[in-house]
């Protein structure tokens, strides 16, 4: 071991220096060994290289810089430290972490943009007299009254009621029933219940449009929804059971669109009762490509 030092030293050694497992390190001339910077990175990440063979981690280090042999290094050279167990696993979690704050960032801007919208085309309107005294020119005011912005404006207020009500049904109540019996296929008796449940959360009409698809062969059952009216109800909600006998949950969402334009679907899977993922975008809104999708997914 000594002759392998001996053949490393290069610079003056500088403990307050040190990288940390998946960074560089650029040699500063101020190290005495190789090895010493091993040693001091360890002292600072202690907690990177737990559980970590020294001498297995330490040949990996030598073989991923090709320090083998009599190579000579040059001043500002980065060395490369692979990652532990350890790091590795804080890199994966981070990056998670980082992909779910960015969705999250990208839902937040998508819902400013679609009220942003909202409020320009209610701008846009015309006001209670004009509209009152264009119905009465075009003939539309005998037919639908003077006060017909009002009664638009509850219609508006009574849609967006009922929005709320089928996104708590199928955004909380239905993943929380889901995930607390624990369910891999749904029944008629299931079917039945969540009818019941969906009539007294959102009314007899949502309730009434369920439909239940199952495909014993594939292990895939899926509940088909009512065409969604408003921004992210759901088209379908699927549970799939793998070969192992764990049990995945997606769902498509209605997309953002304006005008004719933007995306008509999102693919949603559920992870636990409150944590949802985006998948991401999709151009469709039928079961077939639906069921294909969390087949390729899953």
């Amino acid at each position: 071991m000594k002759s392998i030092l001996s053949s490393l030293i290069l610079f003056s050694f500088m403990l307050s220096v040190s990288a940390k497992p998946g960074g560089t390190y650029a040699l500063t001339g101020k190290e005495s060994s190789i090895f010493g910077i091993f040693q001091a990175d360890m002292k600072a990440f202690p907690e990177l290289y737990e559980g970590e063979d020294v001498n297995e981690y330490y040949s990996r280090f030598k073989a991923v810089n090709d320090l083998e042999g009599d190579r000579k290094l040059q001043l500002g050279e980065e060395l490369k430290f692979p990652h532990t167990d350890k790091s590795k696993e804080i890199a994966e979690a981070e990056l998670v972490a980082a992909e779910e704050k960015a969705r999250k960032e990208a839902r937040i801007a998508a819902r400013k943009a679609a009220r942003l919208a909202e409020q320009e085309a209610q701008a846009r309107r015309p006001s209670d007299n004009e509209s009152s005294t264009n119905q009465t020119d075009s003939g539309y005011g005998e037919l639908f009254g003077s006060d017909m912005p009002g009664a638009y404006e509850a219609e508006l207020k009574q849609q967006r009621a009922r929005t709320r009500a089928v996104n708590r049904f199928e955004q909380s109540w239905l993943p929380g029933w889901l995930f607390s019996r624990k369910i891999a296929q749904l029944t008629d008796e299931h079917m039945a219940e969540l009818v019941q449940v969906a009539a007294g959360e959102v009314d007899e009409r949502f309730a009434q449009a369920m439909k239940l698809h199952c495909f014993p062969d594939q292990k895939i059952c899926i509940i088909e929804f009512e065409t969604p009216a408003g921004q992210e109800e759901y088209f379908f909600f699927a549970i799939m059971e793998s070969e192992s006998g764990s049990v995945d949950y997606y769902a498509l969402e209605k997309g953002l669109s304006f005008f004719g334009a933007g995306q008509e679907s999102k693919l949603v899977k559920w992870r636990s009762v409150w944590s949802a993922t985006d998948v991401g975008a999709r151009d469709y809104s039928d079961l077939k490509s639906f069921m294909s999708d969390i087949t390729r997914d899953g």
